[in-house]
């Protein structure tokens, strides 16, 4: 895994990769991009949305950790930052 500063920009602009977010709390959740375009507009900045995030289980925020990834499934890695 790269470590360091991910790509930011708009929601458009990522919309092949998936948001994997994890929570101090342990829980992590993948959320496609394309998906956070389609529901907070594309024009919607990933370092704006990302600290307002809040875990579903025990409702801090924002996440303890935050990592680009091409794909949930093949657990492919990518860029990876902490808001």
């Amino acid at each position: 895994m790269t470590r360091g500063r991910a790509p930011l920009g708009a929601l458009q602009d990522l919309q092949s990769l998936w948001l994997r977010v994890q929570c101090a709390c342990g829980r992590t959740t993948d959320f496609p991009l394309k998906m956070l375009a389609r529901d907070h507009g594309g024009d919607a900045l990933l370092q704006d949305l990302v600290p307002r995030l809040r875990c579903s289980a025990c409702h801090a925020e924002p996440p303890a950790d935050a990592v680009l990834i091409e794909s949930p499934q093949h657990g492919a890695k990518g860029y990876a930052t902490s808001f």
